[in-house]
């Protein structure tokens, strides 16, 4: 009769925290979604950064930069990375480096001498800075958007 007894209760300890775990998944999660500014040149001079840009000048909004053309055509780019297992700041990084990349790819396609004016946006807000990227990075990925202008030779 004992025996009933204790694995009656085992059942009832299991079936306990079965429930408790279940209630704890089903409580919804609350999305991170930090906004953060993040070095370019860091960015730029990684090794990663050195290994990955194509050689079409940059120039982020407000930089000195050499008088260019007219402007061909306004262009951007927004990536998004898996932020898992990474720092914010690496995450954030690479998903710059892949819009940078991509504002470079299509300079190239339209023959364009330069990028210049660019600048961050994401969530539709706009940050102006020669130094500073804007990041969102969330529970799982990160975003960069980057905005910019392809400039002709002179």
């Amino acid at each position: 009769m004992q025996r009933r007894i204790h694995s009656f209760r085992t059942r009832e300890i299991a079936a306990g925290t079965l429930l408790i775990a279940g209630l704890a998944i089903a409580v919804p999660a609350h999305a991170r979604n930090t906004e953060q500014l993040y070095k370019i040149e860091q960015a730029l001079d990684s090794v990663a950064g050195k290994q990955r840009l194509l050689r079409v000048p940059l120039y982020f909004y407000g930089q000195d930069r050499p008088e260019f053309g007219k402007v061909v055509l306004e262009v951007s780019s927004e990536q998004t990375r898996r932020g898992t297992l990474r720092t914010d700041e690496v995450a954030c990084q690479d998903a710059f480096l892949a819009a940078v990349v991509a504002l470079q790819e299509r300079a190239k396609q339209e023959k364009a001498a330069a990028i210049v004016d660019i600048v961050s946006i994401t969530k539709g807000e706009k940050t102006e800075s020669a130094t500073e990227f804007r990041c969102i990075a969330g529970s799982t990925i990160v975003h960069v958007g980057l905005r910019g202008k392809l400039v002709a030779a002179r």
